[in-house]
């Protein structure tokens, strides 16, 4: 069996390799893994174990997963699909370990875990305060090493595909057939799954507490930012800290010059655009242009310098790594995160001064096809919540949420804006009738998602 092959999962009569070392290995970090159940990677033989199963059934492996540990440590699993003689086919984990010769075996088939369909199987280090990993000693009758996150990967049957989830802070690998490609617009994970894996990451290391008061769990003494968050002063983003980088505080009152200073740099953008000496009044548009050339004048992008800041604050502050935006600003430097958080700041400023109605949100999420994650900020007016804009200044791009959908930016695609395929496609339909929604249709909700209502009949 090929490489392409693997890659190609149109054949489902594809040969068996020869050997397990054949099929590549994939990265998995923070992302979702799709494999089909309907073809065979390898010889059962290869890992110990027969073809053909006592009562006549077969076995067969079709994918593997790896857990990887911070140094060379990891544990390996094979999933084996079970068909009798009847028909009828099960999945199953079991665990690898390498026999006294160094040959990998699969573990007996007592401790095997059956994956129930629709129901998720998650596995990571074993803790005596946490039960919820008794899944991991039966597999292996040991506990993991503590290189091995506390839950690592999430495996789930739905009839003849596995997906394999990634909420681990080292990263997995897998060995499979991915399902048939999606359409490129749908290559991306729209959902707010990295704040879903940050805050379940938190939690999981102790590091959100429950305020019983106000009656939300704090990083650090601070609210965490989702993409609903609105204003950010005061809180903390912990989307990109659970992936190993910094958790980034925005707290104008604790560090004022910085943002005082872009204030500053704001006011005078506004005062030089040219639609205000003209008509003397601010659009929406001549506000969200003026943020996003002022924080673009403020930061330039800047990867070797963040990496640097990351390393630093893992020294000092290991548990939580903390870094202050104002640093970013101060320095001039950032990357996309940093750059949506001034903006979401900056935003939420002009909104207290009454220069702009509406919400500005710090958004995330992730392609699938690469595996890299982008950050961004959302504004949705308070006169028309069906027409959000995007302001991306680490791609130097302001406009209509409706209008970045195949829009190219240097000959490549706009990333994914859209909170969910839902909103994507409804926006689609928007498009495709060339219609303006007038704002009397809907209900003045902030960041209000459009529904089939709003879409224009013919």
């Amino acid at each position: 069996m090929t490489t392409d092959l693997l890659a190609s999962p149109d054949s489902v009569n594809a040969p068996i390799a020869e050997s397990r070392f054949d099929i590549p290995e994939q990265i998995l970090e923070k992302a979702r893994a799709e494999i089909g159940t309907d073809v065979d990677l390898y010889s059962p033989e290869q890992i110990g174990l027969p073809e053909q199963m006592g009562d006549g059934g077969t076995l067969s492996v079709v994918g593997e997963v790896s857990l990887k540990g911070d140094g060379i440590n990891s544990v390996d699993l094979a999933l084996i699909k079970c068909v009798d003689l009847d028909g009828s086919e099960s999945v199953y984990v079991a665990g690898l370990e390498a026999d006294e010769q160094g040959r990998v075996k699969a573990v007996s088939n007592e401790r095997w875990q059956l994956l129930e369909d629709n129901t998720t199987f998650s596995i990571g280090r074993a803790k005596p305060t946490n039960n919820f990993m008794d899944d991991g000693r039966q597999l292996f009758g040991h506990m993991f090493t503590d290189d091995i996150s506390r839950n690592h990967i999430g495996i789930t049957l739905n009839k003849d595909t596995l997906t394999i989830v990634d909420t681990s802070s080292n990263g997995s690998t897998y060995r499979g057939v991915d399902t048939e490609a999606k359409p490129e617009a749908e290559s991306y994970d729209y959902d707010a799954n990295h704040t879903i894996t940050a805050e379940e990451g938190a939690r999981l290391r102790m590091q959100l507490k429950l305020d019983k008061e106000k009656g939300v769990e704090l990083f650090q003494g601070r609210p965490t930012i989702n993409r609903d968050t609105f204003p950010i002063d005061g809180h903390v983003d912990i989307r990109s800290w659970i992936a190993g980088d910094e958790a980034i505080v925005v707290d104008s009152e604790k560090y004022p010059k910085e943002f005082e200073k872009l204030r500053a740099s704001f006011n005078r953008n506004l005062q030089d655009t040219t639609v205000t000496g003209s008509r003397g009044v601010l659009s929406e548009t001549d506000v969200l242009k003026a943020i996003s050339n002022t924080v673009d004048q403020a930061m330039e992008y800047d990867l070797a310098f963040v990496k640097e800041v990351a390393e630093e604050v893992k020294d000092e502050a290991p548990d939580h790594r903390k870094a202050a935006l104002n640093l970013y600003l101060g320095e001039g430097k950032g990357v996309c995160r940093h750059m949506a958080l001034a903006v979401s700041w900056l935003g939420g400023d002009a909104v207290s001064r009454g220069l702009i109605k509406g919400r500005f949100t710090t958004e995330v999420n992730q392609n699938r096809t690469t595996n890299g994650a982008h950050e961004w900020c959302r504004f949705v007016s308070e006169d028309d919540p069906t027409n959000a804009y995007i302001i991306d200044v680490a791609q130097h791009f302001v406009g209509k949420l409706i209008d970045t959908d195949g829009k190219s930016a240097g000959g490549e695609e706009r990333w994914g804006y859209f909170r969910d395929q839902a909103e994507r496609d409804l926006y689609r339909r928007i498009k495709a009738a060339k219609s303006v929604l007038p704002a009397t249709q809907v209900v003045t909700i902030p960041n209000r998602m459009i529904t089939a209502d709003d879409v224009p009949k013919n």
